[in-house]
C-alpha cells in the first residue's frame, strides 16, 4: 500500500478446479509516514467517528465502546464517550490515534480533559494512556488512573453525563525523548469494573521546537 487510507482485503484459494474468495471490508488502515505535524489539538467537532485520525478497538463487538457524543462536551458541542454504564467487568476498549511527527521537538506534553464518576465507591474503572515511537509496533504506559483517582465528580448510581465544565478535569503527561519520532502514536485503553461512563475532550500535543 503506497497511499494512506483504509482498505478492503481479499483472499482467493483454488485447487485448480474450484476457487473460493473471501473479502473483509475496511480491514487494514495505512497511516501517513511521517505523521501529522504538531502542535495538534482535537476537540472531536467531527461529522464521523471513527475516522482517519482516531480508530477504536472493540474486541467484544458490543455497544459498550468509544463513541461520538453530542451535548456533553467541554469545548464545542461534541466529545468522545466511553459507553460503560452496564458494561461487564474486565472489558477493555481502545482508542487509537493516527501517527504524528514529533521529530522536530526537543520536548513535548500531551494534555486532555476527562469527565468521569464512579458508580459506587467500590467500582474501579481504569484509564491508561500508552505511547508508541514506532507507529504502534510497541507501546509504553505514560498515564494510568483508577477509580477515585480518575473521578472528576462524585459517585452516582445512575448513568453519568457531565452537565457543566465543573464536571471536567485536565490531565497530562510528558513524553520521553525516545518518543519524539516521526511515527509517534498514542492510545487510551479503558478497562471496565462495572462502573460509569467516561468522557474525553480537548486532546492537545505541543512542545518545544528544535532551534
Amino acid at each position: 500500500y503506497y497511499t494512506p487510507g483504509t482498505y478492503n482485503i481479499s483472499l482467493t484459494t483454488s485447487d485448480g478446479i474450484n476457487s473460493f474468495s473471501k473479502t473483509k471490508n475496511s480491514y487494514i488502515t495505512i497511516l501517513p509516514s511521517p505523521g501529522k505535524y504538531t502542535p495538534y489539538t482535537e476537540s472531536f467537532e467531527v461529522s464521523a467517528f471513527p475516522n482517519s485520525d482516531w480508530m477504536i478497538f472493540n474486541p467484544d463487538n458490543s455497544s459498550y465502546k468509544w463513541e461520538l457524543k453530542t451535548g456533553a462536551a467541554y469545548t464545542g458541542t461534541k466529545c468522545l464517550k466511553m459507553n460503560n454504564f452496564g458494561n461487564d467487568t474486565l472489558q477493555k476498549d481502545e482508542l487509537l490515534s493516527s501517527s504524528f511527527d514529533l521529530s522536530n521537538l526537543t520536548s513535548a506534553t500531551v494534555k486532555f480533559k476527562i469527565a468521569y464518576c464512579q458508580r459506587t465507591s467500590a467500582t474501579n474503572d481504569k484509564l491508561t494512556a500508552y505511547v508508541s515511537a514506532n507507529c504502534g509496533k510497541t507501546w509504553t504506559i505514560r498515564f494510568a488512573k483508577v477509580g477515585s483517582a480518575l473521578a472528576t465528580s462524585p459517585a452516582q448510581t445512575s448513568a453519568f453525563t457531565p452537565s457543566s465544565s465543573a464536571a471536567w478535569a485536565e490531565f497530562s503527561f510528558s513524553l520521553m525523548s525516545t518518543s519524539l519520532t516521526e511515527n509517534f502514536r498514542m492510545k487510551f485503553v479503558f478497562e471496565s469494573d462495572g462502573g460509569n461512563n467516561l468522557y474525553l475532550d480537548d486532546i492537545n500535543i505541543a512542545g518545544v521546537y528544535n532551534p
